[in-house]
């Protein structure tokens, strides 16, 4: 008989460094293992070489793992945490960190880089590149990558070590990506020597087909960056940097530091909807940046599509086409040169990455043609025609979960399908929906231009509803349940 996974795949509970490494060095097709609560001050690379394996910890807290590789600005072994070799692996709910290269590396070299996914994991203090997916030649593709609910944050300062340049630090960096997903991720703090570090999210070199979505982007010193303006073979040989991208319902934050906050190079058919560009120094330059010069290899910018975005802040517009903060405003974004217009008090607590709309945000409430692809917002409230500008839906009714300004009995079904789940009930803006935005949905009912509605439900039925729904939400799978803690924190 043949064993075929998943029917005689093993799960390996390991709680001490050597039972870890033997697991990974041991696993077969499959298996899972499980890491219990602990630090583990890891000996040597841990290399992920067999398919469909799984490593997670054991509690669901990323805080309650964490791996530990030589340290950020030590050239020592291990000098990355884990890499991946082979298709459907699974690294999730714990924290890497403290590694000279890479927390994560994806070797395309092997060619086998296919269904990789990265959730609710800690990545911190990484001397390059926190995620990187690399590769030998331009025929070194990684497939159907999908990196969740994690947060990449940097608490240390960049030391230069001898022979790396300055600023060789970044993110996810990553080249011959095809169809990747970067969703409901925080990233934070990520800067190099000299302030010029390289992406939080830097894709390049032959991408197809990437969805970014949902992002928190706070203090890097480049947010995202889709092309390079240096050369390299993909382009040498007439391939774009990015081709085919979807970039919604992200917030990007520069204050204080900070130097772009998109850069796009080299791309075609790039859609940029619906996100939140906001720079405390509107004076400084390149807060969004095409360039575009049309020369040698780097060809003009193809069907890039930018609509719906909030931009506080400086427009870089390099090379043939117009991407003049005028050309960009008359494509139907809301762009604020100067800081006059786009205030402060729009948003929640901007200067630390809240950038959460405000009742005072009335040049961008209800101003925007809804877009067909963006029926939801950051935090996966439901998007009316006329929509917001930029990644926020603001509700003037705490419980219209359907953003119909109707806070009645149709908003509850909304509460029930994300409860423990993700943020579609979410009334109180803490990126979950539990009993506390159902206490919120019941103060407000009735809330709103309404007749007609059903009475307010009495308490005893509240409690009664609340303790249904948990009795029974809580038997259904969590797995894609996050709570991504201190994203609001500036890191120090």
């Amino acid at each position: 008989m043949v064993c075929v996974p998943p029917v005689c795949a093993a799960i390996w509970n390991v709680s001490s460094t050597s039972s870890l490494v033997n697991a990974v060095d041991s696993a077969n097709w499959g298996d899972e293992i499980v890491l219990a609560s602990g630090t583990y001050n890891l000996p040597s690379i841990l290399r992920l070489d067999t398919p469909g394996v799984t490593v997670r910890g054991a509690t669901g807290n990323r805080d309650d793992v964490v791996l530990v590789g030589g340290g950020m600005n030590n050239d020592v072994s291990p000098r990355n945490i884990f890499l991946v070799e082979n298709e459907d692996i699974t690294i999730r709910d714990l924290t890497v960190s403290e590694s000279y290269w890479n927390g994560i590396q994806l070797r395309g070299e092997t060619n086998r880089v296919n269904g990789t996914l990265i959730s609710n994991v800690k990545i911190m203090n990484i001397g390059q590149r926190y995620i990187k997916g690399s590769k030998g030649s331009i025929s070194d593709e990684m497939r159907n990558v999908t990196i969740e609910n994690s947060y990449l944050l940097q608490t240390k300062p960049y030391v230069q070590q001898p022979g790396v340049p300055n600023d060789y630090i970044g993110g996810i960096d990553a080249m011959i990506t095809k169809n990747w997903t970067i969703r409901d991720n925080v990233f934070e703090g990520i800067h190099g020597l000299d302030g010029e570090g390289r992406g939080a999210v830097f894709l390049w070199q032959g991408g197809e087909n990437a969805l970014i979505e949902r992002n928190i982007f706070i203090n890097n010193d480049r947010s995202i960056a889709l092309g390079n303006w240096g050369s390299g073979p993909a382009r040498d040989n007439g391939i774009y940097d990015m081709d085919g991208a979807i970039i919604r319902n992200n917030t990007v934050l520069r204050y204080p530091a900070g130097d772009i906050g998109m850069e796009l190079v080299h791309t075609k058919d790039v859609e940029v909807f619906n996100n939140t560009f906001y720079s405390q120094d509107v004076n400084k330059s390149r807060l969004f940046s095409v360039l575009d010069h049309g020369s040698g290899s780097l060809t003009p910018t193809t069907g890039l599509d930018i609509q719906n975005n909030i931009i506080r802040g400086q427009i870089t517009d390099s090379g043939v086409g117009d991407w003049s903060a005028a050309a960009v405003e008359a494509m139907g974004n809301l762009v604020d040169l100067t800081g006059v217009e786009v205030l402060e008090n729009w948003f929640v607590d901007p200067q630390n990455g809240d950038l959460h709309l405000t009742n005072l945000a009335t040049g961008a409430i209800g101003h925007a043609p809804r877009i067909s692809s963006v029926f939801e917002d950051i935090d996966g409230n439901f998007r009316p025609d006329p929509t917001d500008y930029g990644a926020d839906q603001f509700s003037l009714y705490p419980g219209d979960f359907n953003g119909d300004e109707i806070v009645d009995d149709s908003d509850l079904p909304y509460w029930q399908a994300g409860y423990g789940l993700d943020a579609s009930g979410d009334a109180d803006n803490d990126s979950d929906t539990d009993g506390k935005d159902f206490l919120i949905w019941q103060r407000s009912f009735q809330s709103g231009p309404s007749t007609g509605l059903t009475a307010i439900p009495e308490p005893s039925t509240v409690i009664m509803g609340v303790i249904y729904a948990i009795g029974f939400l809580a038997r259904r799978p969590n797995s894609k349940r996050v709570v991504i803690e201190n994203h609001l924190r500036i890191a120090c």
